[in-house]
């Protein structure tokens, strides 16, 4: 949602029309949409696609109808004219830092973790969220300070991250830690944790994407962190080199703007 609304604004301010199409999670549905925008002519297609392999199809027919498309975050296996891509390994290594603050300031601390993936068929974006973590908190997993005794996917949606929370705790009263790839999923382990009448000090959330959601779960206590992706920030880089697609240019290598978007939010600045 704050990628569409500041990708519409940025459309607005330099009166450029914007069809935007919401697949819901559905790769049929994105198949679908690619190909009504190809019907209507349209100057470029942006695109988060689903599925590496669904949607590749549809991407090579708008490319033959002469329409450039622009693909953002998630893989691709087809040739596209741009491809924007942030190397999220950051978002991994930023929530594994605060637990790792955590883990240094009690030595008697022991962190079991239960672990919430996002969609694995997104590629490599969730896997690198999962890659930097497992790395960056790997010395502590083989001192045994660190166990990850679950791990889940739960498709970046609340109620499938609340219904694997609730199980979690009742097969493992000792689970201390939930890390979520996103702050829906996150939230949804919030709910769960509520219902169990879990303290809050002594177990910590961690999420990703710094959403009003998570932001106010941080306020409240409820979440340890959240890594600000900037997503309005992504949204008007991407409607900038849509356009400049749409005006003939090309670019023949794919770009990281990572550096440029991660924020690590904690109770010190979630305000």
């Amino acid at each position: 949602t704050q990628y569409q609304q500041a990708y519409e604004a940025a459309a607005a301010e330099a009166g450029v029309e914007v069809l935007v199409t919401n697949a819901k999670g559905s790769v049929d549905t994105q198949l679908g949409d690619i190909e009504t925008l190809i019907t209507r002519e349209v100057d470029v297609i942006h695109i988060r696609p689903l599925d590496p392999d669904g949607v590749a199809p549809a991407i090579e027919t708008a490319r033959e109808a002469g329409i450039p498309v622009l693909v953002t975050e998630y893989d691709i296996n087809t040739d596209v004219d741009c491809y924007l891509y942030a190397t999220q390994n950051v978002c991994g290594e930023l929530q594994a830092q605060t637990l790792i603050e955590k883990l240094e300031a009690d030595p008697e601390l022991q962190l079991n973790i239960g672990y919430l993936w996002g969609a694995k068929s997104r590629g490599s974006s969730v896997q690198q969220r999962y890659e930097g973590f497992m790395t960056a908190i790997q010395s502590y997993i083989d001192s045994g300070r660190v166990v990850i005794q679950e791990e889940q996917e739960a498709n970046f949606k609340s109620d499938e991250a609340n219904a694997f929370v609730e199980d979690w705790l009742q097969r493992h009263p000792d689970m201390n830690c939930v890390v979520a790839q996103n702050d829906e999923m996150a939230n949804g382990a919030v709910q769960a944790l509520k219902t169990n009448g879990k303290d809050f000090a002594s177990f910590f959330v961690c999420g990703i994407n710094g959403t009003p959601v998570g932001k106010q779960n941080i306020i409240d206590g409820y979440q340890l962190c959240t890594v600000d992706m900037h997503e309005p920030d992504a949204a008007v880089l991407g409607f900038e080199y849509a356009c400049r697609l749409a005006n003939g240019e090309t670019f023949s290598e794919s770009i990281d703007y990572s550096g440029e978007l991660f924020e690590l939010i904690t109770i010190d600045n979630a305000n």
